[in-house]
């Protein structure tokens, strides 16, 4: 499966190899990272998926990721969705005529700023860690852990979904302090 991490803050360049074997655990993927002292980011991608080319964008000012597939995959222009978001557009259409099963995310270095777009159903989980050092962000919950600078505990309200719906419902995760985005962030 097509992953993406990204984790802003204190700590990001050791977390590298963790981080690299969590989204291809089987080395399948063809992977590609951005990294410096305030933010790692990595994407993980089939090496013939049709929108490979746009799975990592980065500039001086801007870094950019995609998992999952974007189907309109050739109107996927990241100058676009940038200046967009710069301008404090929140939903620019650019985004929003995306059709697939996604997860976009948007760093803005300069504003230290960092945009999450899912589709509308939330195919591809969107994970987030907020913690005093970092801001974690990733469609793999392996990374997510690996990321985080304390040890994961088991989240009881998960269990409990889990037995009474068979699935963890809403926001809930297996873990304490990450949560999944909702559809349509």
């Amino acid at each position: 499966m097509t992953s993406l991490a990204v984790i802003s803050g204190a700590g990001t360049r050791s977390s590298l190899p963790a981080i690299e074997d969590a989204l291809n655990p089987l080395g399948l993927l063809e992977l590609e990272s951005v990294c410096d002292e305030a933010l790692l980011a990595s994407v993980a991608q089939h090496a013939n998926a049709p929108c490979r080319a746009s799975a990592l964008w980065a500039d001086e000012d801007f870094v950019c990721l995609l998992a999952g597939d974007v189907i309109n995959h050739e109107d996927l222009d990241w100058g676009a969705i940038t200046r967009a978001f710069a301008s404090g557009d929140r939903t620019p259409e650019c985004a929003r005529k995306l059709r697939g099963a996604f997860g976009l995310v948007v760093v803005d270095r300069g504003s230290k700023r960092l945009w999450v777009v899912t589709d509308p159903s939330a195919w591809i989980p969107v994970l987030i860690r907020v913690t005093d050092s970092n801001v974690i962000v990733s469609t793999s919950l392996a990374a997510a852990i690996r990321a985080a600078p304390a040890p994961a505990t088991v989240n009881d309200n998960w269990i409990y979904e889990s037995f009474y719906f068979n699935h963890g419902c809403g926001r809930t995760t297996p873990v304490v302090g990450i949560e999944r985005l909702p559809p349509g962030t």
